[in-house]
């Protein structure tokens, strides 16, 4: 079943050299030197506690090194996991699927994607 058009597609295509755990790969901000002219502290904290309640996987880093990073599994829309050769054209709506990840990705039948 395909899901509801995506207001900022991003698409990443590609092969891992090495076997990472979901985990391992992040996406998100790292910025280069200490954040300037924050709000205040308080408000800083709650936005922080937001964040963290929306994204609980959110790892935000310290004044002195700002970030905000999550795995990019926790941020995605959609996952598809193909085989090389095998993956859905960048242009077509897109699609769940993740059965190549194992039966817990799986209908009982095995053959369809489990949709949410």
């Amino acid at each position: 079943m395909p899901l509801p058009i995506l207001k900022t597609p991003c698409y990443v295509q590609g092969k891992f050299k090495q076997a990472l755990p979901f985990n391992a790969v992040l996406s998100g901000q790292r910025f280069s030197g200490p954040l300037q002219h924050l709000p205040a502290s308080w408000l800083t904290s709650t936005i922080l506690k937001l964040v963290h309640h929306i994204n609980p996987a959110m790892v935000v880093g310290t004044v002195s090194s700002p970030s905000l990073l999550a795995p990019l599994v926790s941020m995605a829309q959609c996952i598809t996991v193909s085989q090389p050769g095998a993956e859905p054209s960048l242009t077509a709506s897109p699609v769940e699927d993740m059965r190549l990840l194992g039966s817990h990705f799986q209908s009982p039948s095995g053959n369809d994607p489990v949709t949410v």
